[in-house]
């Protein structure tokens, strides 16, 4: 596997919790298959990019999170799929940290 697949993958990972973050889902929303899943404590099991949407772009955004810290793993699953895992911590400020975020996500070429 591609040192640079797997460090793009992680950057893009970064990028779309970052943005989601600070209230704009929108690049995620931008890259969502039509027959995605999410899955996640907290809120309903979405099936489908228009129901994730609709959920998630009605989500009240009332505070903004930084990212304090976070790991990323990457593996490939098979010739077009790669699968990213991290260990984010997030808080309103570095010295401030209120939660650590566990996600998965899956990208297909």
């Amino acid at each position: 596997m591609s040192g640079n697949r797997i460090k793009e993958l992680e950057n893009l990972t970064l990028t779309l919790y970052q943005n989601y973050c600070h209230g704009n889902p929108s690049p995620w929303f931008d890259i969502l298959y039509k027959d995605c899943v999410w899955v996640g404590s907290g809120e309903p099991t979405l099936i489908g990019a228009d129901k994730i949407i609709e959920y998630f772009g009605n989500y009240p955004i009332t505070t903004r999170a930084e990212i304090i810290n976070a790991s990323y793993n990457t593996m490939k699953l098979n010739n077009t799929t790669y699968i990213v895992t991290g260990n984010v911590l997030v808080g309103v400020d570095a010295a401030t940290p209120t939660a650590t975020v566990l996600m998965t996500m899956a990208y297909r070429y």
